[in-house]
């Protein structure tokens, strides 16, 4: 995984990106921002983001920038294919552990348009 340090309101990427690698965050606290500017998540150090653009092939969904100084680390889908080649129960692992993270992802929209229609 490669390591980029971002400086305080700092954008990672802009909503309709191409998107070719996944990001986990190390240090620091990333927001996710959508149409006119309206915050979608704010997280800090563990939040793995990006990985439904690298995986669907489509645009970002919204813009990636840093609330304060930070870390992440990009996982692309060119290294998960060679971790495919070279260590195949270790890529089956990894695929399952961002299955389980989308469907956590899932869930929690699920629940918050629950509770929004009451």
């Amino acid at each position: 995984m490669t390591a980029q340090k971002l400086a305080a309101v700092s954008t990672l990427f802009h909503q309709g990106d191409r998107g070719e690698c996944l990001y986990v965050l190390t240090r620091g606290s990333m927001s996710m921002v959508g149409r006119a500017g309206h915050r979608c998540v704010s997280d800090c150090p563990g939040l793995l983001f990006g990985e439904t653009a690298m995986l669907d092939g489509r645009g970002r969904s919204a813009s990636a920038v840093a609330d304060a100084d930070s870390v992440v680390h990009a996982l692309s889908l060119y290294a998960i294919e060679a971790l495919a080649a070279d260590d195949p129960a270790l890529c089956t692992l990894l695929m399952r552990k961002l299955a389980l993270h989308l469907t956590d992802r899932l869930r929690a929209a699920s629940s918050a348009r629950e509770a929004n229609a009451r």
